[in-house]
């Protein structure tokens, strides 16, 4: 028979799905990622929870977790004080198995997201006098990027929900990250790295507030910032006609491919451009298409080989989770069948059925369906 501890591991799928790895696969990621560590980057086999504050930035990871679904942090915290974490359920025995949570985007986190997770920890581990029930917290992004939103909310409203004005900030120990691993792992050209390096440490000055010309109007909050003209497309009737080349070029649209689709993107400044130029795309596929109605935006014309984004969780532990990107392959009236296109599920085939939209604003007393 096997031991106790055996079986309660064996009962609980929370931890078996953070120790259940294939460790064969694991030891050819090491051979391949060894060389890019440095010194400080070690492992020792412990449970270590990877989790990410939103969806999008999840799909970047091996468990594609977000803080929200994997800690039961309420997603309305008003008449809430903790997380619904229970002592003797599965969660809670995988916090007891727990070593670490590296928590990425900590910045756009709600200041309550991190206490409650504080004082439900406290109580599961039975530990009060240690912060996250001993359990060490590795808080990682920039405080350059996004705060927390929260709509009709005020400035000085905002910065109140911010992990500096927690009491659980003094307990944290600042360390910066001075080494760009994704530049000293570039390949490329000696050339292009140098580019590279060069529009890096640009970003890093924009974020420091070192470039640009501060506004009139508002010269402690604006500022004007001369962008480089490498980085830019000269203005004319064919700019994103010519921008759309440039990323994609004409292989692609024509024969696309999930690994092609998956290294490319055209970030777009507001939806109404985001619309212009997903219509250009379209125009320039020659595939059957079908046009959906009664949805946002009421007319979503689809294709054979357009990328398409979820905007819900259908299922996380298959790669279907809100802000994955796939690639059409199918068109049907009440179901479309798609390739993932996103990290760890690339090339998945998965089929999305027709779903009743539901929108609730709190303000009004009815529901959008």
């Amino acid at each position: 028979m096997p031991s106790s501890d055996i079986l309660a591991v064996i009962d609980n799928r929370l931890l078996l799905e953070e120790i259940a790895y294939n460790r064969e696969e694991l030891h050819k990621v090491l051979n391949q990622f060894l060389p890019r560590l440095n010194t400080q980057q070690i492992s020792i086999g412990k449970v270590v929870l990877v989790v990410a504050a939103s969806g999008i930035t999840s799909l970047l990871l091996p468990s594609e977790t977000t803080t929200h679904s994997r800690f039961k942090i309420p997603i309305d915290m008003t008449n809430k004080k903790s997380c619904d974490i229970k002592k003797r359920a599965m969660l809670g025995d995988l916090m007891c198995h727990t070593s670490l949570i590296i928590w990425d985007e900590a910045p756009i986190s709600d200041i309550r997201c991190f206490e409650y997770l504080d004082r439900s920890l406290r109580d599961v581990l039975e530990c009060k006098k240690k912060p996250f029930g001993g359990i060490s917290v590795l808080l990682g992004d920039d405080f350059r990027q996004t705060l927390p939103v929260v709509p009709k909310s005020t400035r000085s409203e905002l910065t109140t929900l911010t992990l500096p004005k927690s009491y659980l900030r003094p307990l944290f120990e600042v360390r910066m990250l001075t080494e760009n691993m994704h530049l000293l792992s570039n390949t490329n050209a000696e050339t292009y790295t140098i580019s590279t390096m060069d529009f890096a440490s640009w970003l890093l000055n924009i974020g420091d507030g070192l470039l640009g010309c501060p506004d009139t109007d508002d010269p402690d909050n604006t500022s004007w910032v001369q962008i480089p003209e490498s980085l830019l497309i000269p203005p004319g009737p064919n700019a994103l006609q010519d921008l759309i080349q440039f990323v994609y070029g004409d292989c692609i649209l024509t024969n696309p491919t999930a690994k092609d689709l998956s290294e490319r993107a055209i970030v777009c400044p507001t939806n109404e451009v985001a619309d212009k130029i997903n219509n250009m795309i379209l125009k320039t596929i020659t595939a059957s298409g079908l046009v959906y109605n009664r949805m946002p935006p009421h007319a979503l014309h689809l294709k054979q080989g357009t990328p398409v984004m979820l905007l819900r969780n259908i299922n996380q532990k298959e790669g279907l989770s809100n802000g994955a990107r796939l690639i059409v392959s199918q068109l049907l009236p009440t179901i479309i069948e798609a390739s993932i296109m996103t990290e760890t599920y690339i090339g998945t085939r998965v089929y999305i059925p027709h779903i009743k939209f539901i929108h609730t604003i709190s303000d009004l007393p009815f529901s959008f369906s």
